[in-house]
């Protein structure tokens, strides 16, 4: 690990050659009265770097393929499919990718405050929540039709409600069901 990651000063680095799919309410309203306050999907390189000390927003940020590494209890630890960082308003959190690595991350940032506090990592299945803002991403630049937009939306934040719930459970039965069908 660099000396540069041991740095936890405020960095806000997306990076050359990534490549980002957002959405904002101002391209979509619907995501306002919904309380996200940007949603996306991030093809992180390695320049990919972020440290918050004092946000003030949550973060669902789930690995779709790749691998990155995210700051837990001041320990670095790798974030891999099916794995999500929940962040917490206040709490310092981080997260970069990994030389010669690509990482594929979806992402949504809301303001609820979080139980716990602080930053944790979470089993979540990615793709629902990946197609929803990828989707919802294609219909505000395309066609822009306010009520399908609203309804991406909407399944958007009930995906990420389900996700964060703290009855959630654990991720173990659809990695095993994933597992099995990868049978030959």
């Amino acid at each position: 690990m660099g000396a540069d990651l041991l740095d936890l000063r405020e960095i806000h680095s997306i990076g050359a050659g990534t490549r980002e799919w957002l959405t904002s309410p101002v391209g979509c309203p619907a995501l306002k009265r919904l309380g996200i306050t940007l949603t996306g999907v991030s093809e992180a390189k390695e320049s990919f770097r972020f440290v918050r000390p004092t946000p003030e927003w949550s973060q669902l940020l789930v690995t779709c393929s790749g691998v990155g590494r995210v700051l837990v209890d001041g320990t670095w630890r790798n974030l891999e499919p099916g794995d999500g960082y929940l962040t917490a308003p206040s709490a310092l959190h981080a997260y970069h990718a990994l030389p010669r690595r690509p990482w594929l991350v979806c992402w949504v940032i809301f303001p609820t405050k979080m139980q716990p506090a602080k930053p944790t990592v979470i089993p979540v299945d990615h793709r629902p929540l990946h197609d929803a803002i990828l989707n919802l991403h294609r219909e505000c630049l395309g066609r822009g039709d306010a009520a399908v937009s609203v309804q991406w939306a909407e399944l958007l934040h009930l995906l990420l409600r389900r996700a964060i719930a703290p009855a959630a459970g654990d991720g173990r039965l659809w990695r095993l069901w994933e597992a099995v069908d990868a049978l030959p």
